[in-house]
């Protein structure tokens, strides 16, 4: 999905690319998501939110893209996601990557 799209269907999965190589070890406890809260206003790092899950996510070195599968269900529909990369994220000469999110919102099924 692109940044705020909607409609999203719950089994697509969010594809990113990277300009440099990641070092995949370092994507392990990085890549989380959860669902905003009713009450969000602007999306930002205090965004009110429910607790955070861990995604599951494959590194494809020779394309240099991330591939996540959220684990939602039916009862996701009509909810908006936040997909994040956190902090601890490093290319492979260690240089680290900026924290980073995407917006987007699930649609009926």
């Amino acid at each position: 999905p692109a940044e705020g799209e909607l409609d999203v269907p719950l089994k697509a999965p969010v594809r990113l690319q990277f300009s440099r190589d990641i070092n995949p070890d370092t994507l392990k406890g990085n890549v989380r998501w959860t669902f905003m809260t009713a009450d969000a206003v602007n999306v930002g790092p205090s965004t009110p939110r429910e607790p955070q899950r861990h995604a599951e996510f494959k590194y494809d070195r020779a394309k240099r893209s991330l591939e996540i599968q959220l684990a939602a269900d039916m009862s996701a529909t009509y909810r908006n996601v936040i997909v994040e990369l956190m902090d601890g994220i490093a290319a492979t000469d260690g240089a680290k990557l900026k924290p980073w999110q995407l917006t987007f919102s699930f649609g009926a099924q």
